[in-house]
């Protein structure tokens, strides 16, 4: 008897304050309003109450809303409903365009981790500027010796070979570009998040471009 009684008074709190409130409750909003009542007898009480009519139960996800069931002839019945099911779409709209953005975010931060760290391209755009001008100077140094020995038809010096040089200038020179272009687009990722302007990144991380070292690349027609 007094069991009964007991899931009689757990219904009844449980009505008032959903009645009272005319909002919807979740389970554990429930719970925290009637701490002196247990979870478990609360979800028994619910389940009661729906499967009696004075409360109506809805899922979104695997979450379960509850909330009081208006007599006839009141609009806010009607009214709570459209409004449940409104917030429902408009959160799996959300939903769904977080999650692509995080797709998009990881496709990208994949892409990001199979390239060199701006750091590693520095390092070799550095190097490759150090080879580009080691091999300029060598083609200078052959094309200086032909046009002496063309007016004094002496011999060229046979220790540099022009079309091994300019090859070489050629794979430096391709290099170049190609990691510098890895680095540029970088630098194109980090200024997407960046606060502040693309000068005051490249100073921050201590990267100067060519036109402020005076550096100008040249091709051998020019």
């Amino acid at each position: 008897m007094s069991s009964a009684m007991s899931s009689d008074s757990t219904k009844a709190a449980v009505l008032k304050l959903l009645d009272e409130q005319q909002r919807p409750f979740s389970l554990a909003d429930i719970s925290e309003k009637v701490k002196e009542l247990g979870k478990s007898s609360i979800q028994k009480a619910l389940d009661s109450l729906v499967r009696r009519g004075k409360i109506i139960e809805k899922v979104y996800g695997k979450q379960k809303i509850y909330c009081i069931a208006q007599e006839d002839g009141k609009p806010e019945h009607a009214e709570l409903i459209r409004q449940l099911d409104t917030d429902c779409v408009r959160l799996r709209e959300e939903l769904t365009r977080r999650q692509q953005q995080i797709r998009s975010l990881e496709t990208a931060l994949t892409e990001l981790s199979s390239k060199m760290t701006v750091g590693e391209a520095l390092e070799e755009i550095e190097s490759l500027e150090r080879g580009i001008e080691l091999l300029r100077g060598q083609l200078e140094e052959v094309r200086a010796a032909e046009k002496e020995s063309s007016s004094s038809h002496a011999p060229p010096p046979p220790q540099l070979d022009k079309d091994e040089l300019e090859k070489k200038y050629n794979l430096y020179l391709s290099a170049y570009r190609k990691r510098k272009r890895i680095c540029t687009e970088m630098i194109g990722h980090i200024m997407e998040g960046y606060p502040k302007s693309k000068q005051h990144l490249l100073e921050d991380i201590g990267i100067e471009t060519d036109e402020a070292v005076g550096f100008r690349l040249t091709t051998l027609t020019e």
